[in-house]
């Protein structure tokens, strides 16, 4: 299992450098040019803030994937990681309109992402949980 959540940090550690990329690949400094400049920093503070979570959610499965399966919050983490990802998938299908542009390897990729942590978790649930009073 531990393999699996080593593969799925190289994910998060790709798409993460792949949306500190945004601004230049969509351009968004003419995309973007409407907004007003508070609203401009909102996406921009919250866009840093996934990148962020994709990094932090990379340094935990190698670092600390033990307690992601031996542990109560580790597995609420998991769980967290895997609805991330099915949460995007939800996203891709409602409003990308994958139907049209074709994209359906993009759901692919994050169903991919999803059971790189769903796999370990489920694992994980049959074994007792450290620490449990």
């Amino acid at each position: 299992m531990r393999a699996l959540l080593i593969v799925g940090s190289v994910g998060h550690i790709l798409f993460a450098a792949f949306h500190l990329s945004f601004p230049v690949i969509f351009g968004w400094q003419e995309a973007l040019g409407a907004l007003s400049n508070g609203n401009r920093a909102i996406l921009y503070t919250l866009h840093l803030a996934v990148v962020l979570n994709l990094l932090v959610f990379a340094y935990i499965s190698v670092f600390h994937w033990r307690e992601l399966m031996a542990t109560g919050l580790g597995k609420v983490v998991t769980f967290a990681i895997c609805l991330l990802w099915i949460l995007r998938i939800l996203a891709e299908v409602g409003f990308f309109c994958i139907g049209v542009d074709g994209a359906w390897w993009r759901v692919a990729l994050f169903l991919i992402m999803s059971f790189f942590y769903l796999i370990p978790l489920v694992s994980s649930l049959r074994a007792p949980i450290h620490g449990q009073i």
